[in-house]
């Protein structure tokens, strides 16, 4: 039997879809930016489930008649393009921390071999080698770290913007999630009101 995928659901409400998009912005829906406030308001509802998280399950509900298929359809599209695009962001940032660590690390080995064809017979020489040496070894393990010291925060931010754009977006209606919630809300009732099964008597000892 294959492992269970652990999939966490966050629940938006929304009064239209306009909630989700930048009121500076007049654009239609397939060009028009994502609302920070929204963006920012699912990172932070994302981002305390992000390490235990294999899928999200997004579930944004509105008012059923305010609901447009064809939109949300576009919609649904333009959120996961928004964090893939967020993810190729921090790619580029994460093989720049990399890059930075070899440049340090190849500016660092010439140091150094420079260094070893310096004479050493003249002071002043002999002072700039001792120098140059230092700043050489300076940059090797600087380079070094650089490159082996992955950048957590980048990485992590990477990884949740991964889930994101991976995650499955829907609508649904606002008053169904209501009655589901009011079904909730009874069941809850019904069973706190359930009389406790009574104590079985302890069975009695045999009498000589």
């Amino acid at each position: 039997m294959g492992a269970m995928i652990n999939i966490k659901n966050i629940d938006i409400a929304l009064e239209s879809y306009d909630d989700l998009f930048s009121d500076f912005d007049i654009s239609n829906y397939a060009k028009r930016e994502l609302s920070e406030d929204f963006v920012k308001e699912l990172i932070k509802r994302a981002s305390t489930e992000q390490y235990d998280s294999k899928s999200f399950q997004i579930t944004l509900s509105m008012p059923a008649s305010k609901r447009d298929l064809p939109a949300e359809r576009i919609i649904h599209r333009r959120i996961k393009q928004h964090f893939a695009r967020r993810v190729e962001v921090l790619d580029r940032e994460i093989k720049a921390h990399q890059n930075r660590g070899i440049k340090y690390l190849i500016i660092g080995s010439l140091i150094i071999i420079l260094d070893i064809f310096l004479p050493t017979d003249i002071p002043f020489i002999y002072a700039i080698s001792n120098i140059l040496l230092v700043a050489g070894w300076f940059g090797v393990w600087t380079g070094i770290a650089k490159i082996l010291d992955e950048p957590t925060a980048l990485i992590n931010q990477r990884k949740l913007f991964s889930l994101l754009a991976s995650a499955h977006y829907q609508f649904v209606n606002e008053e169904d999630i209501m009655i589901m919630r009011q079904a909730e809300s009874v069941d809850a009732v019904i069973k706190e009101a359930a009389p406790s099964p009574a104590p079985q008597p302890a069975p009695k000892g045999e009498h000589k």
